[in-house]
């Protein structure tokens, strides 16, 4: 596990006003309690408290997702933002390789879902299960490798359900994210597939751990204030994969194009994109 710093913790930062803050996680560091007691995002969150303030996690990401995650500096801003993510107000744009192109490249799942408590994951719910819960997400390709071996996709659900994502792509799509160990095969799959670039630039160097990066958060004004968008650039170990499979960006239209002009770069996404007409 990684350690969690007070000066780590701040060069994380990607935004902070009053009311909020939107750090960088990065990959190896828990959001909640963890069986082998390592550092928790949790825990640590009193390292950027200004003043006695006390800093609530709106939301979660896996210990391997990297990327935007929400904390609110009052309690009132807890409030209004924990009752936004529940009602949809939020939008979470993710980042994720992929095991394969999704077919067809651009739609949407809505599949039930079922937690496993003691597996510590979710699964496709049955026609028996009672404690089904829905579950959608929209997905779009933005680039794809010669002979569809693999994919970076655009990934925006619409529920919050545990592992939600790697389940989609997994189980629904059939394409799990690169170095998906619990939903799919992980990265040894594709190192049969792809250009043995990726193990040099990739494996070897930096390590292969889930490729999913949270790349985009965006939430409503405050209390009338403007809406707040946030963006950050993937890991460095993410974009060597990237590019490693020399992925061909698709002619798409509108915010979807605008993201994977951005992606495809290793870039933040900057501005707002011109809707098609």
């Amino acid at each position: 596990a990684r350690k969690v710093s007070a000066a780590g913790l701040k060069r994380a930062v990607l935004f902070r006003n009053e009311h909020l803050i939107v750090l960088n996680k990065f990959q190896g560091i828990s959001v909640q309690d963890e069986f082998d007691n390592s550092p928790t995002l949790v825990n640590s969150l009193h390292l950027l408290a200004e003043g006695g303030e006390t800093l609530r996690l709106l939301h979660r990401l896996d210990r391997n997702v990297t990327g935007t995650i929400a904390i609110a500096r009052t309690a009132e801003a807890a409030s209004f933002y924990s009752t936004a993510f529940q009602h949809g107000l939020v939008q979470k744009d993710y980042l994720a390789v992929t095991v394969g192109a999704p077919h067809p490249l651009d739609g949407d799942v809505a599949v039930d879902v079922v937690y496993i408590d003691g597996d510590n994951k979710s699964r496709l719910a049955r026609a028996t299960d009672t404690d089904r819960k829905p579950s959608q997400t929209r997905y779009v390709t933005l680039a794809a490798a010669r002979g569809d071996r693999a994919a970076l996709v655009l990934l925006q659900p619409q529920t919050g359900r545990k592992h939600q994502l790697r389940l989609h792509c997994a189980h629904v799509l059939g394409r799990p994210i690169l170095g998906d160990n619990l939903y799919g095969p992980g990265h040894p799959s594709l190192l049969a597939h792809i250009d043995t670039q990726l193990e040099r630039f990739d494996a070897r160097e930096y390590g292969v751990k889930l490729h999913l990066h949270a790349y985009r958060l965006r939430l409503p004004g405050y209390l009338g204030q403007k809406p707040v968008q946030v963006s950050c650039p993937p890991p460095r170990p993410f974009m060597c994969t990237v590019r490693a499979l020399s992925l061909t960006r698709r002619k798409l239209e509108g915010d979807d194009a605008h993201v994977a002009r951005f992606a495809l770069a290793g870039k933040a996404v900057v501005g707002k994109a011109i809707q098609p007409q």
